[in-house]
């Protein structure tokens, strides 16, 4: 069961940097969407059929018709987009992108909750098993990013207003 655990590790991080890169592209998209590129949408869409589509034959073959390949081709094919578009948003559109608040304070939150997620996983599943394990990470974990994006002042006015529990978030925000 040690070897059971070790690859449903594996495959933990490797699909958390595909959900990372997954969201990423689907934000650069509908920031594209939201300025009227829609030709761009769409070429952007071809490009990551076509580097999915040969990075998954060349994945297939090198890892002997295993599913890995499909999920590297498809890591690769999701950082090209995110790449491509980012350039892209930055470059030509001179988007405005304040990286600290945008990418480095979330990030350090992730990181955070990482560490946290490894460190139960290390300690506490031993006593307390898997299922459980995962429901304190999970509630942590999303205890841990709200604090940090709190305490680094990440959220916006109009934001707080927006989002669910916000005023109570607020509140706690303001007492920081």
């Amino acid at each position: 069961s040690g070897e059971q655990s070790q690859a449903i590790a594996g495959m933990l991080r490797i699909g958390s940097s595909i959900i990372v890169l997954a969201v990423t592209a689907s934000l650069f998209l509908r920031v594209l969407l939201y300025v009227g590129k829609t030709n761009l949408v769409l070429t952007a869409s071809v490009i990551y059929a076509t580097v999915f589509t040969v990075a998954a034959l060349i994945g297939i073959r090198s890892k002997q018709q295993s599913i890995d390949g499909l999920i590297y081709a498809m890591m690769i094919a999701l950082a090209m987009i995110c790449l491509l578009i980012g350039v892209y948003l930055v470059r030509v559109l001179r988007a405005q992108i304040d990286f600290i608040y945008c990418i480095g304070i979330p990030a350090a939150g992730a990181l955070g909750c990482g560490i946290l997620c490894y460190l139960l996983s290390t300690y506490i599943t031993p006593h307390l098993g898997y299922t459980f394990t995962m429901i304190l990470a999970l509630i942590l974990s999303i205890v841990v990013y709200v604090l940090v994006l709190l305490f680094f002042k990440s959220f916006k006015k109009h934001e707080m207003e927006v989002i669910p529990g916000g005023k109570l978030l607020k509140i706690f925000s303001d007492s920081l």
